[in-house]
């Protein structure tokens, strides 16, 4: 009798074994319905928002809209592939590691979510990174060459302008999904151990799929990090390279004398920051602590080496002669100014004989003529004196610049921030003062103050108040 309800029992035990997997797979079905629904919806009306404010802005940059949409479209499609691949190798390693915790206790294993997390965090991302990446793979994909080679690197340019920053965020975004990835595994690992288990043993988890995972996971992220470092050695070309002892603390960009042994340091770093790492990892796994530490100790002491060498050699080599020193590079920075500014100046040199005589004046007439005698802090004061009493406008910058073959100042007339929201809501033309000439009482000599200035193809000003930056000069001698 005992024995038929036993076996009576049997099917009803698998029945109910069989409702709860059946409920798991309604909730996650569930769950996988409504992130897609929340997605489709959220999509749906960024996109109506958008498209309606760039119709706000012009019918014709509708176009340009669409073209940014499919771009936000195949990033993240090709996002979404990338990271719930990732993902679901992720969790199958996990579940692998979880199955032997499972056979050591004597438990069958349950269905875990697998396919339902990595759909979820695969939309997730692909919204974040599709806005993210935009601009940059749009600058990538429509990039060009100057025909333009810079001198530390070899290289044009244009890969400085249009490739490099998407290089650099993409290996930014693999560091930061590797980590990410890794926090998920440990979270998933801890999760599963509560719910399911009273205890783990020690030496099963140091020997489990779980440490090799995290391991593996480390080894890569400081591979990225290797690139990282290697990568943003390109970074110099952009940075300053000395401070001149003037007025104004002058910066020149660019590659200097004590770059080639920072690029060289830093790459080498690289090197050794992977092997360092490598190392401690194979020493890990055979329980020898020591050699981790000494290993990983590697680094800091190379560091200090590192850091030892780059100030001896800018202290005892270059700041020794430094404008000597940097004479190779200064002359490129100067190159490479008048290229991208398109200045086309005339270099003279004039030896100096004492007392210039009229045949020397006659030859250098073109010199000498455009010999600044006035500076723009002058400039600037003058205008502040003289040409703000109606108290409306102000006078923040100066740019110098060519005008018909003379050197004259340009400077901008801004709305004042104490009448803002009265009768003037913005800026309006400029002042052209002459950098060579003054007039008979001595003051600056006036090119140009007028409100109505043909010169200026844009007079009105809308940089807000007081613009501290001077682009709206910059923006004016580009366009004079």
């Amino acid at each position: 009798m005992s024995e038929e309800i036993k076996k009576e029992e049997i099917p009803n035990v698998k029945k109910e074994e069989n409702l709860k997997k059946a409920k798991k797979i309604k909730r996650r079905t569930l769950f996988v319905l409504i992130v897609l629904a929340i997605f489709i919806l959220g999509s749906a009306i960024i996109y109506r928002a958008d498209y309606l404010e760039t119709l706000e802005i012009g019918e014709e940059y509708a176009k340009t809209f669409m073209q940014n949409v499919k771009y936000k479209l195949d990033i993240g499609i090709v996002n979404f592939i990338f990271v719930f691949t990732a993902v679901c190798i992720t969790n199958g390693l996990i579940k692998k590691g979880l199955k032997k915790f499972f056979e050591e206790e004597k438990k069958e294993m349950p269905k875990l979510p697998n396919k339902s997390l990595a759909l979820a965090i695969a939309l997730i991302t692909s919204i974040v990174v599709s806005n993210l990446f935009l601009q940059k793979v749009i600058l990538f994909l429509n990039a060009g060459e100057f025909g333009i080679v810079d001198p530390f690197y070899n290289m044009d340019v244009g890969f400085y302008m249009f490739r490099a920053p998407l290089i650099g965020q993409l290996l930014y975004y693999g560091v930061t999904l590797l980590i990410i990835l890794t926090i998920y595994t440990v979270i998933y690992y801890i999760i599963t151990f509560n719910k399911y288990f009273d205890g783990i043993n020690g030496q099963t988890l140091r020997n489990n799929t779980f440490i090799k995972q995290l391991l593996f996971n480390a080894m890569l992220i400081i591979i990225l990090i290797s690139g990282i470092i290697f990568f943003n050695m390109q970074n110099l070309v952009t940075g300053p390279f000395l401070t001149l002892d003037d007025r104004t603390d002058t910066t020149l960009i660019g590659a200097g004398a004590a770059d080639e042994i920072k690029l060289w340091g830093y790459r080498i770093f690289a090197v050794v920051l992977m092997l360092a790492v490598y190392i401690a990892i194979k020493a890990f796994k055979k329980n020898n602590t020591k050699k981790v530490m000494k290993s990983l100790a590697i680094v800091p002491i190379y560091l200090v080496g590192l850091f030892v060498v780059l100030v001896s050699h800018n202290l005892l080599f270059v700041k020794s002669s430094e404008l000597d020193k940097q004479k190779e590079y200064i002359a490129k920075n100067i190159e490479f100014t008048k290229t991208a500014y398109d200045l086309k100046i005339e270099e003279t040199e004039l030896t100096s004989t004492g007392t210039i005589t009229d045949k020397e004046a006659e030859e250098n007439e073109q010199v000498i003529v455009n010999i600044p005698i006035i500076t723009g802090e002058i400039t600037k004061n003058n205008l502040l004196q003289t040409q703000t009493s109606t108290g409306y406008y102000t006078y923040n910058s100066t740019k110098i610049f060519l005008n018909n073959g003379k050197l004259t100042y340009i400077a901008a007339r801004e709305l004042d921030n104490t009448h803002k929201g009265e009768e003037y809501t913005h800026g309006y033309g400029a002042v052209v003062t002459s950098a060579t000439e003054t007039d008979e009482a001595g003051n600056i000599k006036y090119v140009s103050r007028d409100f109505e200035n043909k010169m200026i193809k844009e007079p009105r000003i809308y940089y807000g108040l007081e613009n501290k930056r001077g682009n709206s000069c910059s923006k004016w001698q580009r366009g004079i």
